[in-house]
């Protein structure tokens, strides 16, 4: 018997997280592997979130301000970076939907 475990797998565009221009390196799209949060900040924001899947729904989320996240890239090298802010939000919506979750199952646990 085989067992075949497929990455979790998210890509991010980091051009629609932000309103400041970026440097070329920064426009790419960022593929990350089997990602793992390391850490998480103590300090939670809580903000409105809305996902493509599902439209026209909100809800308010409180996330950790930043995370420090390893992941492997598309070279097979790992990789860690910490993300701020709303990048920092990007990265944990992403993590939700690679767990089943999604931005409004928090209005469910409230």
């Amino acid at each position: 018997m085989q067992i075949v475990k497929q990455p979790d797998i998210f890509l991010r565009d980091p051009t629609s997280e932000v309103t400041l221009p970026l440097s070329p390196e920064d426009q790419v799209i960022i593929d990350q592997m089997n990602p793992v949060i390391e850490k998480r900040a103590k300090n939670k924001i809580t903000e409105e979130e809305g996902c493509l899947s599902c439209p026209n729904q909100f809800a308010d989320v409180r996330r950790p301000e930043y995370v420090g996240l390893s992941w492997i890239c598309r070279h097979g090298k790992k990789q860690y970076k910490t993300f701020y802010h709303l990048p920092a939000r990007v990265v944990q919506h992403e993590m939700d939907h690679l767990e089943g979750k999604l931005c409004i199952d928090y209005d469910k646990n409230s």
